[in-house]
């Protein structure tokens, strides 16, 4: 007959797990040495290496290497997955589609909430979201919410813009970089239009693609890197473009930013835009005792002081559940990002994301046939 007893680890916040079968003691399955970690950006695989592998490592009195890697897009590293079972572990940040395509082609594996108790510590709206209808398996854990925004050049857009109008006004030919992924075209042009992108008609998406037609007679590049991006704004041939806030307003070495080095400044289109909201994620094909393990690096993550600093040198939004972290203490000192999250609270849609890939395969097909059209 076995017995299992928790032992609760205050200090992580982590369950550990014996079973005593007959006289023998067996101890919960033993952390991995390596720990496989893909991201976005080098930056992001650093700060989950330096805020929670080190010191998670450090209280529990191992060494854990971390083996680096990098993806342009969530579908890259799916695909990669599906190429080569057992090759990879932990991605730090998956959303929405990629979620989605993840969790219902079996490329990811559910995280067993048994070895991850502080996911409690999580706003319900994102611990409990149903990512593939019918499934209620947790698949990440949604530490990210976010939206674009939009940067103009300060030396010459001299009024700040509140709207999505300049993207599509001619007085800006030749002077707009938009961002290469057809769903946020197409989502954000709907806003613009004032539709509600998670229920056109065909009429609505023919608009739409009408709209983006016109927009794209305006646009000097799409641009599909952050270091493209700053190419073109840098030598001034464009002065609008969407963006990812993070990565403008996060501080670099010397305390400055993006927006500091490039003369830049920033709206939130008062219309609203499309949002998303992801995390860590662990790739289908990885064993224990890495998978064990990169549940245990998830559930330390999740502790609220940990998780704090981590989001903080992310630049992203707290997604824990009010009383577990000083609101007023995180943003006292950053009122760039107290505004953006008011965006996403007061202006930012969720994407139906199981409606909307039904339709997305057909909608970037014709985002493509645009691009390449006269």
């Amino acid at each position: 007959m076995k017995v299992r007893l928790l032992l609760l680890t205050l200090a992580l916040g982590m369950v550990v797990v014996f079973t005593i079968k007959g006289t023998e003691l067996q101890a919960a399955p033993q952390l991995a040495d390596t720990i496989r970690v893909h991201s976005v950006s080098e930056s992001s695989t650093k700060n989950f290496e330096e805020h929670v592998v080190k010191p998670f490592a450090q209280k529990m009195g191992v060494t854990i290497k971390v083996l680096h890697g990098t993806y342009g897009k969530e579908a890259e590293w799916l695909a990669a997955i599906k190429a080569a079972p057992g090759e990879y572990c932990i991605a730090t940040y998956v959303s929405d589609f990629g979620l989605f395509n993840g969790a219902s082609q079996r490329l990811l594996q559910p995280l067993r909430l048994e070895n991850i108790p502080n996911y409690v510590n999580l706003e319900e709206k994102w611990a409990k979201r149903i990512i593939v209808p019918g499934d209620k398996n947790v698949y990440v854990a949604p530490v990210d919410t976010g939206m674009f925004t939009f940067v103009y050049t300060k030396d010459t857009v001299t009024d700040r813009p509140d709207s999505y109008s300049p993207l599509f006004d001619p007085k800006y030919s030749g002077r707009i970089a938009l961002r290469d992924y057809g769903l946020y075209r197409i989502f954000q042009t709907a806003a613009y239009l004032k539709l509600d992108p998670n229920n056109m008609s065909d009429q609505d998406v023919d608009k739409v693609f009408e709209t983006m037609a016109s927009q794209k007679k305006l646009a000097r590049a799409y641009w599909q890197s952050s270091s493209q991006l700053d190419g073109l704004l840098a030598n001034r041939e464009v002065w609008l473009a969407d963006y990812w806030f993070d990565t403008v307003t996060r501080p670099d070495k010397e305390g400055k930013n993006k927006l500091a080095h490039l003369n830049l400044g920033w709206w939130f289109p008062k219309e609203g835009g499309p949002m998303w909201a992801g995390g860590p994620v662990i790739a289908a094909g990885c064993k224990d005792p890495e998978r064990y393990t990169a549940e245990l690096l998830i559930n330390y993550l999740l502790q609220p002081d940990v998780y704090v600093k981590y989001t903080a040198a992310q630049g992203h939004m707290p997604t824990l559940k009010t009383d577990k972290y000083d609101s007023r203490a995180f943003f006292a000192n950053v009122p760039d990002r107290a505004a953006y999250r008011d965006a996403i609270v007061n202006t930012a849609f969720v994407m139906d994301v199981a409606k909307i890939s039904a339709k997305l395969e057909k909608w970037n097909q014709r985002y493509e046939e645009l691009k390449l059209s006269k």
